[in-house]
């Protein structure tokens, strides 16, 4: 799969809907419980995935990195990401810097269906 080029990141959260203000777990599990999805952390990756399945791949670079930035009259990033298909599962949570747990969309234990995600970015 060819590299894509990334958006500038506040083009991609205010375009693409991903959660940016993901809550901790303190709140997530608490009585009542905090709203809300944490996808950030995997979002390009089930963009990819979703867009696979669909058969539109040759779409995902302007979805994912022309199009927001246009829309807000600016140029896309030079910047590269590469994406393999590769199947894993969200095994971590995010930690903040006040040391609480943070559980993206998709993780084994406390995301949203213990989903198996078919795309990686390369590392």
């Amino acid at each position: 799969m060819p590299a894509k080029r990334r958006s500038h990141m506040c083009c991609f959260a205010a375009s693409r809907g991903t959660d940016s203000a993901p809550h901790p777990e303190s709140k997530k599990f608490a009585s009542p419980g905090a709203y809300g999805v944490f996808s950030a952390p995997v979002a390009i990756e089930l963009y990819t995935q979703v867009f696979d399945e669909i058969g539109a791949l040759d779409k995902l670079e302007n979805f994912l990195s022309v199009n927001g930035p246009s829309f807000y009259s600016f140029a896309p990033s030079e910047e590269t990401t590469t994406l393999v298909k590769k199947d894993w599962q969200v095994t971590e949570p995010v930690t903040t810097e006040e040391g609480e747990n943070v559980w993206p969309v998709g993780h084994v234990q406390r995301g949203l269906g213990n989903e198996t995600i078919h795309w990686q970015i390369a590392r």
